[in-house]
Formats: C-alpha cells, sequence, structure tokens
C-alpha cells in the first residue's frame, strides 16, 4: 500500500483523519508532486514537507485503520448517496436491497475493519 501525501499529512495531524476538518488546508498537485499550497488550521502549524515526506506507511497505520480511507476514497458522492437513498423511499426499498444499502455494502465488504 502507498500511502497520499493528504494521509501523510493527517498522520502528523490526527485531526486531520477525518476528512470534514480540512477547512483551512489545501494541497495540490501541480502535476511534479502533491503539496500544500494553503494552510491556515487552527489547531496545528503546517508540517514542513520533510517531515511529510518521513511518514512511513507504518507511521500511518499506526495512527488510523486504513479501512476508513479506502472506504471514504470509494463511497459515492454525498449527493449521490442521498439521491439514491431518496430513489430507494421512493420505490418502499428502505432495507438491504435497496440501491443505497448495496452500494454501501459492496464497499465496507471490500475494505473491511482489520481485527486485533
Amino acid at each position: 500500500m502507498t500511502i497520499s501525501y493528504s494521509q501523510k499529512v493527517a498522520t502528523l495531524c490526527p485531526d486531520l483523519m477525518n476528512k470534514n476538518d480540512w477547512q483551512g488546508v489545501v494541497i495540490e498537485d501541480d502535476g511534479t508532486g502533491a503539496k500544500i499550497v494553503a494552510w491556515s488550521h487552527s489547531k496545528y502549524s503546517q508540517p514542513s514537507e520533510s517531515a511529510i515526506a518521513a511518514v512511513t506507511e507504518s507511521d500511518f497505520k499506526a495512527a488510523i485503520d486504513t479501512h476508513k480511507w479506502d472506504r471514504a476514497d470509494e463511497y459515492p458522492d454525498i449527493g449521490e448517496q442521498l439521491d439514491a437513498l431518496y430513489r430507494d423511499i421512493m420505490a418502499g426499498k428502505v432495507n438491504s436491497t435497496g440501491d443505497f444499502a448495496v452500494t454501501i455494502k459492496a464497499v465496507k465488504d471490500k475494505y473491511p475493519k482489520r481485527s486485533g
């Protein structure tokens, strides 16, 4: 597994493990590699590029259960999820057979929680 630049940054700034807490942090890839282009996080100072580069896969695994990142990257956009849920409600399929449940379950099955 190769960890992304964002995952390395989040390893150094644990509150960023929740993808909703990236307000004030902008990472862009200009084709030569990802880098921080704006940083105004309320809790953390911007980590140096050398500190980010030094983060290893084992550092990241120690900081988070990777299934959460894998799932987040594969789940449909929240708007698509809400639309699928609405369609299931209208079709009377708010159960494990609806498109919403089937889609979410497929991602959860693909990236199960690690045991122990």
